[in-house]
């Protein structure tokens, strides 16, 4: 496999591209390349409440008191 069939596209035609054409052509590569235009994974915090459900409660009524948890601190290994 060489360059040409990975973009789908030859050297001559990427040149005649204009910026925009080439933006849209190159877009399904962004979220690898491009970070900050990727969409955001399932954060943790979602994660581990919803296995827990007594945590949720729990930090629920943290915040109700206005004690912010860290909810990176809260995972852990069973043994």
């Amino acid at each position: 496999m060489n360059i040409e069939e990975l973009i789908q596209c030859d050297a001559a035609t990427l040149e005649a591209m204009s910026d925009e054409e080439l933006r849209n052509h190159f877009a399904q590569y962004f979220p690898e390349t491009r970070p900050e235009q990727a969409t955001p994974a399932k954060r943790k915090e979602q994660q581990v409440l919803s296995a827990n459900p007594n945590l949720a409660k729990g930090l629920a009524l943290a915040k109700s008191l206005g004690i912010d948890v860290d909810v990176g601190l809260l995972t852990y290994k069973k043994r």
